[in-house]
């Protein structure tokens, strides 16, 4: 019997010993350049020993040798912890790095505060944007040292705010430098030609709140699938927005001041562009962007008043036109006028995450507000 507990000692001994060895191993590996040389090549000497004693199935070699180890675990327990605790702070540290380099040049995340750009984006939506396609910046300046290429008209991409300083707007580009933009019945065209267009939903119904915290109130609204590039999106327009040719010949000035609001565009000879509050552009900026006007392309079948050709609008060299998609909610380019290719902060890509407490959602209840599900993961085109 005592022959049999003897053995079994052994035996948990042999397993103890392996045990330790392996993590000797690897503490020295993880931080031996850490410690002093006397400690590790006292671990060291004691590791062989103990290797040794597992492979003769010493017993008292095992006890002896697994002692002394421990004993020098202890002794300088506080000396391996200081040096796993500098590694750990070193990982987060360089971790804490590399995510900073990705959100300065690489994707960020934004949330979208307004309406602006419904349907495709809404109040809540969570999104990501590529930063470095249209070129990497130099941390808080509007200098870029590398560019990839510019924005392509139906792009819709993140920039910073013409009027507000230090905010971020974000819209569907409509046009380019050298094109030509005109908005008429709320038909946008572009170097001549209106954008492809059609009628999606005469009762469209959105939530919108009048300014951060303000009260939800519902819309109703006509949606309309437009074609750019190969790429269809919604846009949202006045209920009443004539929809065929006939409808825009039939209305008169008066009606048609009614129906369209107050954004088409050009309105003036030159555009007047302004900001309601303060405005981050120089003079030279805001001057050569309210310069560039000339008369329309007469079409083959004229609209009456002005739903006919007027003057057009040329985006000036190292700009773009924005506006969006919500056209009759938008403050954009035809209020404030192009932006200035250096304001470009990135393409949206995708909506990672989606919250709302309107009264009409019906997402999933989420720390006193609603998570849109089914939005998650959308591309944005």
């Amino acid at each position: 019997m005592a022959q049999m507990s003897k053995e079994k000692l052994e035996r948990r001994l042999v397993r103890e010993a392996r045990s330790v060895i392996r993590e000797t191993e690897k503490v020295l590996k993880k931080h031996g350049h850490d410690l002093p040389t006397s400690l590790t090549d006292n671990l060291g000497g004691h590791l062989e020993a103990l290797r040794a004693a597992r492979s003769e199935q010493d017993g008292e070699a095992l006890r002896r040798e697994l002692e002394a180890i421990d004993r020098l675990s202890e002794d300088h327990l506080s000396e391996i912890h200081r040096s796993a605790a500098g590694e750990y702070a070193e990982a987060i540290v360089i971790a804490l790095a590399i995510a900073l380099v990705l959100r300065t040049f690489v994707v960020e995340a934004f949330k979208i505060p307004s309406s602006s750009m419904i349907p495709t984006l809404e109040i809540g939506d969570h999104i990501f944007v590529n930063k470095i396609l249209f070129g990497l910046r130099i941390p808080g300046t509007d200098t870029k040292f590398f560019t990839f290429r510019g924005p392509h008209r139906g792009e819709v991409v993140v920039f910073k705010s013409p009027c507000e300083p230090g905010e971020d707007f974000i819209k569907r580009v409509i046009a380019v430098a050298g094109d030509t933009v005109e908005v008429r019945c709320g038909i946008v065209y572009v170097n001549g030609e209106p954008i492809d267009q059609v009628l999606a939903d005469r009762s469209f119904e959105y939530w919108d709140r009048n300014g951060p915290g303000g009260p939800w109130e519902s819309e109703e609204a006509s949606i309309y699938a437009e074609t750019t590039n190969g790429k269809t999106y919604h846009t949202v327009h006045n209920v009443m927005r004539p929809e065929s040719d006939a409808e825009r010949a039939g209305h008169g000035d008066a009606t048609y001041e009614e129906l369209r609001g107050a954004l088409d565009f050009p309105m003036h000879n030159p555009p007047d562009f302004r900001c309601q509050g303060p405005d981050q552009r120089t003079d030279e900026i805001i001057a050569e962007g309210q310069s560039r006007v000339e008369p329309s392309i007469p079409e083959k079948t004229v609209h009456a008043g002005v739903c006919g050709p007027q003057m057009r609008y040329v985006v000036p060299d190292g700009y773009f036109f924005a506006m969006g998609d919500n056209r009759e909610h938008s403050s954009d380019s035809r209020v404030w006028g192009p932006v200035p290719l250096e304001y470009l902060r990135g393409k949206a890509l995708f909506i990672w995450a989606s919250w709302a407490d309107h009264p009409g959602d019906e997402g999933v209840p989420f720390l006193g507000t609603r998570l849109r599900l089914e939005r998650s993961g959308e591309i944005i085109y």
